[in-house]
């Protein structure tokens, strides 16, 4: 026979040996001829041979641990034996009186030694300290009467995580992610200083539910904190399974958390490719160690094809009775494996624990890296590592001369071909970022106020976002790549959310961008380059959307922080040249943010002073500035509405409304010159809403009727172009809302009616579709208060005497309404419009009741 067939064979026998007898006759079936006789002979030696003194002498004398089947222990009847190990058997037990099932471990008889009982109750230890959901939990402990410990543990009934993966036909990412809770477990461990040495397939057992459970820390090791456990650990010899041992477990070195890592780079290895790394010949450690510290493993992409080549392929689905990884399973051959996978799973078998993953947390972010489609920080050796071990391992064979030359030619050619190469990468790198830029920038830009464009600004997000999140976790960037860098993720995050434009409507995502686009931003400051004027400016600019992202969410403190650390830095930047129109215009933007926040507590006085001064910044600008003077225009009449809306608060709605016609001016005169602006034909329909909400207040409702139509008509027009658009939809909700309310003050019940059902469908879509944007939940709300509201209140039975009042729906509108506003106040502190939408829903519901006699 073939020494190729042999190696064969023999790794089936050993497969063959952990199974049980009618799953080994399974596998033998599905064997060629000559091969299952050849595996046949050998099992039947191995368990003719394993009768050889096989029973200790207490056990032969029927004092034994067998005989405690059908006993009680502590209070718990032993069932059944279930297992045994190098110093125990464990025993299927149930609490008397209960029928929950449970594991027993008792320590052999005739082991009881000193050394033994120390390690016993060292594991009994260290399972009490353990609590995590993937590993098997310890209940109680204790000792017999005839002075044997004993403790008690979760009954795991399950697979080995191999043969799960097998059974269950598992593609790669489904292995990676069960996979990644097994590393949460042994990370776990890990921090609780507790190295557990044995980690295998047949230790990590898979649940009905497709839990993984971590068992057997019968050799784990205590890295701190208890005296005797060098002593303990002494006595276990190399009690471990050599196939998963790491080099230094094989070689006799000090173990540390490096050892598990390597344990689990074997299993994963298995899972992924249906093989070991190292098989060792025999089961011998010595030279599975030898070949660990010397050789590399092959790369599972390479091998994963050829596993169990011998077994007939019966099926397209077939698997082997193991339930190991076989050719026309889930795992399609070389292509899902190679590059990354391959890459992580060597570094976590690298020979040298140095070179390996330096902890399990940093092995199982690699793995999430690799599931979320990101960089991993894994990499294949460099070459002049591999020629290394090649010499070491044929180091009789190199002549110290030839190896001399070798290495210096080597070098020069490595050095010019890496020259080379990042070159070329250089060059193609700036190719690729001076087209994101481009994207990001200037296409966005000239689109953005485009109707029907929401949809390609999406797109133009997610590709921006995986560049930026490759960049980013590059690490070391220089200066001017990481100003690019969180520029484009403050784009990306405007473009996201906005409350001063269209946008597609992501606010979590929006802030996250933010988020990150600071924290960069910060750090560039702090290097304080020759740019650090320019980065201070670009800093204050992020912290403004920050601000405004803090209003979104509710949280008004940081808000506020936010807008005056902007004021602040702005302020100092035009200090050098405080007639410069950029400075001031930026200065009076922070001031503008100040204002808005200043206002969102509740202070209208002091806001109101603030707009004033913003306003009259701008009308300055406008003055003195001719390139910017239609941007300056524009402010100064967003300026006039925020200020409008203070002065209505105070019930000041004749002042309120000759603030509101300034805006009108400037909004009309905008949206004439370019009718396809957005932006534009958005500022002019909420100056002519605003109009129309004073107008009614002031009891003026046919002309607000009219007004607020002219709305309605500028929104459906842009909402109809881009359907995509939320903050375009949001607005035609309010405008609907108030139009309702309006009719309802006319009299006209039956059209208010249907105008209020219809803008409470289109604000449940909204909400729904981005259900963390605080805005639109406060949207909702109110849309939920102004129905109920109207069906609250009385009918005037000239103009419509078919509508009855109806207070049951208007118990319905109002208890929605006020659950939102509580389920935010929940989370975060109000707005103070919010807060005041609150109490006036909560008065009316009262009010309702009442009339209903509740």
């Amino acid at each position: 026979m073939h020494t190729a067939d042999w190696s064969k064979i023999k790794e089936i026998f050993h497969q063959a040996l952990d199974l049980p007898e009618s799953e080994r006759d399974a596998l033998l079936s599905e064997l060629e001829e000559p091969v299952r006789r050849e595996v046949g002979e050998l099992i039947a030696a191995h368990q003719n041979a394993s009768n050889f003194i096989s029973e200790s002498a207490p056990v032969a004398l029927g004092i034994g641990v067998q005989t405690l089947v059908g006993t009680s222990i502590g209070g718990y009847e032993i069932l059944a034996d279930i297992g045994a190990g190098g110093m125990g058997t464990v025993f299927l037990a149930k609490k008397d009186g209960l029928d929950k099932r449970v594991a027993l471990k008792i320590i052999k008889r005739g082991m009881d030694t000193d050394a033994v009982l120390r390690r016993f109750i060292l594991e009994r230890e260290i399972l009490s300290r353990l609590e995590h959901p993937n590993i098997a939990r310890f209940l109680d402990g204790g000792t017999t009467e005839d002075g044997l410990p004993y403790f008690v543990m979760e009954y795991i009934e399950g697979e080995p995580i191999t043969r799960y993966c097998g059974l269950l036909d598992l593609d790669i990412n489904e292995r990676l992610k069960l996979f990644r809770q097994v590393c949460s477990a042994v990370s776990y461990a890990h921090r609780n200083l507790i190295v557990h040495r044995d980690l295998k397939p047949s230790n990590i057992l898979i649940t009905k539910d497709g839990t993984p459970k971590l068992l057997d820390f019968g050799i784990a090791k205590l890295l701190a904190g208890e005296g005797n456990e060098e002593t303990a650990t002494a006595t276990q010899g190399r009690m471990f399974t050599p196939e998963y041992a790491s080099p230094e477990q094989l070689n006799g070195s000090p173990i540390t958390t490096s050892s598990d890592v390597y344990s689990l780079g074997v299993v994963l290895y298995e899972m992924v490719s249906g093989r070991r790394p190292f098989q060792a010949a025999g089961r011998n450690s010595g030279s599975a160690g030898g070949r660990a510290s010397i050789e590399e493993p092959a790369r599972p992409s390479s091998v994963v094809a050829d596993a169990w080549p011998v077994v007939r392929r019966t099926s397209a689905n077939a698997r082997s009775a193991t339930g190991e990884i076989k050719p026309g399973s889930s795992i399609r051959g070389r292509h899902s494996l190679r590059g990354d996978l391959d890459n992580i799973v060597l570094k976590s078998l690298r020979a040298e624990p140095e070179r390996r993953y330096q902890s399990v947390q940093e092995f199982a972010a690699d793995i999430d890296r690799l599931l979320d489609g990101l960089p991993v920080t894994a990499t294949p050796d460099r070459a002049f590592y591999r020629l290394s071990k090649f010499v070491r391992r044929n180091r009789f064979g190199t002549a110290i001369a030839a190896l001399i030359v070798l290495l210096s030619g080597f070098s020069v050619w490595q050095a010019v071909v890496a020259t080379r190469e990042r070159s070329r990468a250089q060059a193609r790198f700036e190719q690729v970022r001076k087209l994101a830029r481009a994207m990001l920038f200037d296409y966005e830009d000239k689109i953005k106020d485009l109707p029907g464009t929401t949809e390609v600004r999406r797109q133009i997000v997610t590709d921006a976002l995986e560049y930026l999140d490759n960049l980013a976790a590059q690490g070391e960037n220089p200066p001017e790549l990481q100003r690019e860098i969180a520029l484009a993720y403050q784009k990306v995050a405007q473009i996201q959310s906005s409350r001063g434009g269209a946008n597609i409507g992501d606010a979590s995502a929006a802030f996250e961008n933010l988020q990150k686009a600071v924290k960069m931003q910060e750090a560039l400051v702090s290097l304080n380059t020759a740019e650090v004027l320019n980065d201070k400016s670009t800093l204050a600019g992020l912290y403004l959307d920050l601000s405004d992202r803090y209003s979104v969410n509710g949280d008004l403190e940081n808000q506020e922080a936010f807008a005056r650390l902007a004021l602040k830095l702005r302020e100092e930047l035009a200090s050098a040249d405080p007639a410069e129109p950029a400075l001031r215009s930026k200065i009076a933007s922070a001031k503008w943010a100040v204002a808005f926040a200043v206002r969102m507590r509740g202070d209208y006085d002091a806001a109101n002073e603030l707009f004033l001064e913003t306003a009259e910044i701008y009308e300055k600008l406008a003055a003195d500035d001719d390139n910017g003077r239609t941007t300056h225009l524009r402010n100064a009449a967003l300026t006039y509405k925020t200020y409008g809306a203070g002065l209505e608060a105070k019930d000041d709605i004749a002042t309120a409304l000759e603030y509101y016609r300034k805006a009108l001016a400037i909004d009309e005169k905008n949206a004439a010159a370019d009718s396809l602006n957005v932006a534009g034909q958005l500022d002019l329909s909420f100056t002519t809403s605003s109009i129309a909400n004073a107008l009614k207040k002031q009891g003026s409702f046919s002309e607000a009727l009219r007004f607020i139509e002219r709305s309605l008509e500028i929104q459906l027009k842009i909402t109809t172009d881009d359907a995509a658009n939320l903050f375009a939809r949001a607005a035609f909700v309010r405008s609907l809302t108030a139009k309702a309310a309006i009719l309802a003050e006319l009299g006209k019940t039956a059209e208010a009616e249907a105008d209020f059902k219809r803008s409470v469908e289109l604000a449940e879509k909204i909400s729904g579709a981005d259900p963390q944007d605080a805005d639109k939940k406060s949207l909702l709300s109110r849309t939920y208060g102004a129905i109920g509201e109207f069906y609250s209140r009385p009918v005037n039975s000239q103009t419509n005497p078919a509508r009855p009042q109806n207070l049951r729906l208007s118990e319905t509108y109002l208890v929605k309404g006020i659950a939102i506003l509580e389920e935010m106040q929940s989370r975060k502190p109000l707005k103070r419009s919010s807060l005041d939408d609150l109490e006036r829903l909560r008065k009316e519901l009262l009010e309702v009741r009442s009339k209903l006699g509740n």
